[in-house]
């Protein structure tokens, strides 16, 4: 009866490999390393947007994006920092930056107005428009609060609604001087 079971086993075992060097032998990969298979894996990863980097312009600046999209000439990109949409030429890139967006696939710009393309854009522009946008919001934000304290009636209300606009002329000077620094 033991050897009954031991028999019995062996011929699953072979049943079993003999099941798998057949399979192996009818899709035409007979006896194929497990190596040739990974590297075959391996090479199939391609890189996909949107992908975070840090790039550096030719001229020594340094920034963190998003890449959305890129053509032969230039790349699109969201601000790590703010989220506003830049689209910038890869010829101002330095060299290894311009090798790590050139590994991504040039499938052609999104949404890019007609007047993108034109011009010297460089990331310090880029960056004191940013600034300038920014400056904007706050301004809206300050108007809207002024009209707010006008309003209200409560004094808890215009405490907070004071103490919400000295926060943000405070922010707004920060931002001048730093555009001030740029230019």
């Amino acid at each position: 009866m033991k050897n009954f079971i031991v028999a019995v086993l062996f011929l699953g075992v072979a049943a079993y490999f003999g099941m798998l060097l057949y399979d192996s032998w009818s899709n035409g990969d007979w006896l194929k390393s497990e190596a040739v298979v990974e590297e075959a894996v391996v090479a199939e990863v391609v890189l996909s947007y949107p992908a975070v980097l840090d790039i550096q312009s030719s001229d020594g600046r340094e920034m963190s994006i998003k890449l959305i999209a890129r053509n032969g000439t230039h790349i699109q990109f969201d601000r790590i920092v703010d989220g506003e949409r830049y689209v910038y030429p890869m010829d101002k890139l330095v060299p290894q930056s311009r090798a790590r967006v050139e590994a991504y696939p040039s499938l052609g710009l999104i949404e890019v107005g007609k007047d993108a393309l034109g011009g010297d854009l460089n990331l310090e522009d880029t960056y004191v428009q940013q600034l300038r946008d920014a400056i904007r919001r706050i301004d809206d934000k300050i108007k809207s609060f002024s009209v707010d304290f006008e309003i209200t009636q409560s004094s808890t209300d215009k405490r907070t609604i004071v103490r919400k606009l000295q926060l943000l002329e405070s922010e707004r000077l920060e931002l001048l001087s730093k555009i001030a620094e740029r230019e």
